[in-house]
């Protein structure tokens, strides 16, 4: 049994269009079912004519939480990523403080806890004391993000060396 079925519309994806239902338990895509297939589900949604895609990603998102909330945060944004069909937004580290500490990351993984209505990942920035690495590790970002000019000194990395190294 799904919490939700989406029946009658033309699944898109890297394959091309093909018909199917889509069933969605606990907030998940739980199974693609034959057209008509017979499935139970709490709520039957009919997307009868129209093209089901699969979820956006955002992977360059300024969320701008915490430091810079007078112009977006994690609810805001991901609120407008979702009405706009992106499902996972990737957020710049760059917000005020940038995300460049494992404490960094862990109090922006706090701040966003309960207030997203996409997935989110975070990503941190190198900054030139590379022994922060192994501890932001710990906490997964998504990515990290290496700068080669324009940004203060302790995150430039203005020669391919300084590269290298940080690599």
């Amino acid at each position: 049994m799904f919490d939700t079925l989406i029946r009658g519309g033309m699944l898109v994806n890297a394959d091309g269009l093909s018909r199917g239902d889509i069933g969605i338990a606990a907030g998940k895509v739980a199974a693609v079912v034959a057209p008509g297939e017979a499935a139970e589900a709490g709520t039957v949604i009919d997307a009868s004519g129209c093209f089901l895609l699969p979820g956006l990603v955002d992977a360059h998102a300024h969320l701008r939480d915490p430091g810079l909330t007078h112009k977006e945060d994690f609810s805001s944004g991901t609120h407008a990523a979702a009405l706009g069909g992106v499902t996972t937004v990737l957020d710049m580290p760059t917000d005020a403080p940038w995300t460049a500490t494992s404490e960094q990351l862990a109090d922006k993984m706090a701040i966003a806890q309960g207030r997203i209505h996409a997935d989110v990942g975070l990503q941190a920035v190198v900054s030139r004391d590379l022994s922060l690495i192994p501890r932001l590790l710990d906490h997964a970002p998504v990515s990290f993000e290496l700068f080669t000019a324009d940004v203060p000194d302790a995150f430039l990395f203005a020669t391919l060396d300084s590269v290298a190294e940080a690599l």
